[in-house]
């Protein structure tokens, strides 16, 4: 027994071990399928920074070794990459030769046998061409041998080398001349010094254009619009007015006689007619090509243009004026061996100058593609120079690049520096760009990159209402020039997400589940000697209490003409909190959030009717209404955790909700002539929790927020006394007094403001915010009146639903019936009274209590006693025509409608 008793003990240990096991193994596989995703991106970008360094070491080394090898230091041109491909074409062999790699057979047909196929792989070793397949089509599995940049956009490949010219009808000459075409890619193996086996594979391929600026024409800085007349009028600028006089700069450069002369298939001799004549246009298409370059730099306007004078500082007006060159070259024309002269004026400094730096510029040729940024013409001559046919034409984008550069501007040229300071003024107003400062490898404080990103993006996106890029100023106030819109805060927003996911700063959460806290930026205000306030900056929160501390003051600009004015604090604090403008929060993982807020309006109403004789016996009826509201309002909030982990930090939710209550009844002409607030009310709902760690689970909603406000307890409404009023529910129903069945316009305005936070301490113990939610004028209520005719639903699957039609406001303006449809009744007035006497609604609209013939059927006896109150014959008990006891000159209708 005991040695079955230990066996037993040690088998429950066993399972107990093996499952101990099996929660680590799903542990581990858990925290690896999370992380794997990172660490492949992590590895995706370093094989691309590797990728691109080798190509760049290698575009270095041709052209070093060309210089070297004709020692001569002019000895470099345009280049291209290019693989190794046997030009005789792949020949069958038994055996490995490095030299016999081509995807053709002698005669050009396509490899088509497996074993050639291998073995042109294994030979692939000198500038190996990977073998890179995309499947163009799904359906056939055709694919695409992309071993090319199609950098001319022509859709094939345009092969490097020697090569048979044809001429522009598509047939051959008797003349070979090398051409430069498409890069093509150049595979890198896992070990370069040994061929491409299944044991050393591609990691990766790089290709590269060289395009020696020294030797090419800078598109940033050639020709120019010198003689345009709305110069001097500062109109936007004219095209056709290039000037060259006498050559004392680049932009004297003609950049329509580079297109002339680039393709005179596609640019012939009418695109290109030159006018000496300083006062008169040129003409032809390839000044408006040169002219829609040039409206890009300039940004359409010559003001974008500096002076001489802003230019140098001041420095080289008197040079300008006095030394008889044409510098601003708009003229005289020099026609002989000396420089005319310019007269006592001389070049005018003050005015815009070609030579100056322009507003915009060409970072890649590839930009000449782009219609935004030069015209619809020129990319569609391009496109037409490729789609000819001929050798001269279908090279036409390659002479173009090999001839013409943009390399004078650098590609990040008025951009940020993703990781070091760049501008003049790291945490100012104005930081200026200067490319030199990031050599100095200072690291961004999140606050720096933050102001100078959101400036520029707001810039980019918004050049006329905020023109100045190195600084911030949006207007807030007054309402009608409010510039804080969504798209506003979402360019905020990203500037705030950029600088969180370069740093990690603040710890909330140690361990495997490492969440750090997010960068918070509060703006700051300033307002002006004429009551406008902005934003002109922003200031980073580093502790909760910076914005929810009780001291803190919170701004109302819609109270500017109230004695509450709070907007003159901003002249002494510009670090106040405004309702409304919310804080900018930077993005970080595993954080939760405010998910929703839910407003939810409740109202129910009654409408009954009552008829008065003027006396016993009469037949002459005359009918009164009384109206009974009830409005209730719900409302809600809801944060999230998002993800599937519990919060692993305490978190404190702060919220406050401000929300008020209108009800009002609308003038509606001719029986209410004046409006009539009938109630308001503000409440404020305060809600401060906080929830332990561990204890807000993955996926979980939070709800601090769930407030009903009964806003209007049953209360009747009345006509008369006049204004419209609502009164208590009395024991006894009171009627209202007033004629020709006045209609309630009832409006119910509901605004809510809400305030939340979530506040988690770091592990240094300061509070930080880790969301916040700052929602002003959440407008929400309900048109009572139309809401009760509502759609009646005359095609709905089943019933039709009619409780509309007892609301309907349309008078009775034919048809009037003393019974039915009395003088000014509305159709929802006489729907009311003809089903009071008639027999036409279901039991799901008015239904008896009990269908018992005694006790019970109690719609059947109201009908049948109205109908005999109205002089009317029973319809369910005609043998009974005695009014109900009690009931004389005065009875209520028995169908009441509620909605």
């Amino acid at each position: 027994m005991n040695r079955k008793s230990q066996n037993g003990v040690a088998l429950v240990i066993t399972l107990i071990m093996l499952a101990m096991v099996t929660v680590m193994a799903v542990l581990f596989l858990g925290i690896s399928r999370r992380e794997r995703a990172s660490v492949t991106v992590t590895a995706s970008l370093t094989d691309a920074k590797l990728a691109a360094d080798a190509g760049q070491a290698r575009a270095l080394s041709e052209v070093v070794a060309r210089i070297a090898a004709q020692t001569n230091l002019s000895a470099y041109d345009y280049l291209v990459s290019t693989n190794y491909v046997n030009p005789k074409g792949f020949i069958r062999k038994n055996q490995i030769d490095l030299t016999n790699v081509s995807y053709t057979y002698p005669n050009g047909q396509l490899l088509n046998n497996d074993t050639d196929i291998r073995q042109n792989q294994g030979n692939l070793f000198y500038d190996p061409r990977a073998p890179v397949f995309v499947v163009t089509n799904f359906a056939t599995g055709a694919s695409d041998f992309r071993f090319y940049l199609d950098l001319n956009r022509n859709g094939r490949f345009d092969t490097n080398g020697l090569q048979r010219v044809y001429d522009t009808n598509g047939f051959p000459m008797a003349l070979t001349n090398f051409y430069w075409g498409d890069p093509e890619w150049i595979g890198i193996l896992e070990h370069p010094d040994q061929p491409h086996s299944p044991s050393n594979r591609f990691v990766g391929r790089y290709a590269f254009v060289v395009a020696p600026a020294g030797k090419t024409l800078d598109i940033n800085f050639i020709h120019n619009n010198a003689k345009d007349p709305s110069l001097k009028t500062g109109q936007p600028i004219s095209p056709g007015y290039y000037f060259r006089n006498e050559g004392v700069g680049a932009w004297e450069i003609n950049l329509a006689a580079f297109f002339r002369e680039l393709n005179t298939n596609i640019w012939g001799p009418a695109s290109y007619v030159y006018v000496p004549n300083n006062a008169l246009p040129n003409g032809g298409y390839a000044f408006r090509d040169a002219y829609s370059i040039l409206t890009n730099r300039y940004r359409s306007r010559w003001a974008s243009l500096k002076s001489v004078n802003l230019t140098f500082g001041g420095k080289a007006d008197n040079w300008f004026r006095s030394d008889q060159i044409d510098e601003y070259s708009d003229g005289p024309l020099m026609i002989g061996l000396k420089p005319p002269v310019e007269g006592p004026a001389g070049d005018n400094p003050l005015q815009p100058w070609s030579g100056s730096y322009n507003t915009n510029g060409y970072s890649s040729i590839q930009e000449l593609f782009d219609p935004a940024k030069t015209s619809p013409n020129l990319t569609s001559r391009l496109q037409l120079a490729l789609a000819g046919r001929g050798t001269y034409n279908q090279d036409t984008v390659y002479r173009l690049m090999a001839q013409l550069g943009t390399d004078s501007l650098p590609a990040n040229r008025n951009k940020l520096n993703l990781n070091y300071v760049n501008v003049t003024n790291v945490n100012g107003t104005n930081g200026v760009i200067d490319p030199n400062l990031a050599t100095s490898f200072t690291a961004w404080t999140p606050l720096g990159f933050f102001t100078n990103a959101a400036s520029r993006l707001l810039a980019a996106r918004y050049p006329v209402s905020f023109p100045a890029a190195d600084r911030i100023q949006i207007q807030v106030y007054p309402p009608t020039t409010n510039q804080y819109s969504a798209d506003v805060h979402r360019m905020l927003q990203l500037a705030a997400n950029i600088a969180d996911a370069t740093t990690n700063r603040f710890l909330l959460s140690a361990g495997t589940n490492r969440i750090y806290a997010p960068s918070v930026f509060r703006p700051l205000f300033t307002r002006r000697a004429d009551g406008a306030i902005f934003i002109t900056g922003y200031d980073e929160v580093t502790n909760a209490a910076q914005v929810l501390s009780p001291t803190n003051l919170w701004v109302d600009l819609k109270l500017t003409n109230n004695a509450l004015d709070g907007t003159l604090a901003i002249r002494t604090d510009s670090g106040v909190n405004v309702y409304g403008i919310p804080l900018v929060i930077g993005a970080k993982k595993g954080l939760p959030n405010f998910n929703e807020f839910l407003l939810e309006s409740s109202v129910e109403v009654t409408r009954r009717l009552q008829g008065v004789k003027d006396r016993a016996g009469s037949t002459n009826v005359t009918f009164q209404q009384t109206y009974e509201i009830g409005i209730s309002n719900y409302c809600a909030l809801e944060a999230w955790n998002s993800y599937t982990q519990a919060c692993p930090f305490p978190v404190d939710m702060i919220l406050t909700n401000r929300i008020s209550l209108t009800l009002s009844n609308e003038a509606s002409l001719p029986y209410v002539v004046s409006p009539a607030r009938l109630k308001t009310t503000n409440v404020v709902t305060s809600v401060t929790a906080t929830l332990p760690a561990g204890t807000w689970d993955g996926n979980q909603f939070q709800v601090p927020l769930k407030h009903l406000e009964i806003f209007v307890p049953d209360q009747e409404f009345h006509f008369q006394p006049p204004p419209a009023h609502l009164e208590p529910v009395r024991p006894t129903i009171s009627f209202d007094g007033s004629a020709g069945f006045p209609v309630p316009n009832w409006k119910l305005y509901v605004t809510n403001r809400i305030v939340f936070a979530l506040v988690a301490k770091d592990l240094a113990n300061n509070p930080r915010i880790v969301d916040f939610v700052n929602i002003d004028n959440l407008a929400g209520g309900m048109d009572i009146t139309r809401a009760l005719v509502g759609q009646t639903n005359m095609f709905s699957e089943g019933t039709r639903d009619q409780s509309g039609l007892f609301w309907q406001t349309n008078r009775v303006t034919s048809g009037v019936n003393r019974l039915t449809a009395p003088a000014n009744s509305t159709w929802g007035i006489t729907n009311q009274l003809w089903v009071s006497i008639t027999n036409v609604l279901s039991d799901r609209e008015w239904k008896s209590y009990s269908s018992d013939r005694n006790a019970g059927q109690d719609r059947e006896k109201a009908i049948d006693a109205f109908r005999v109150f109205f002089g009317l014959q029973p319809i369910f008990n005609p043998g009974n025509t005695n009014l109900p006891p009690g009931v004389g000159r005065i009875m209520q209708l028995p169908f009441t409608p509620t909605r």
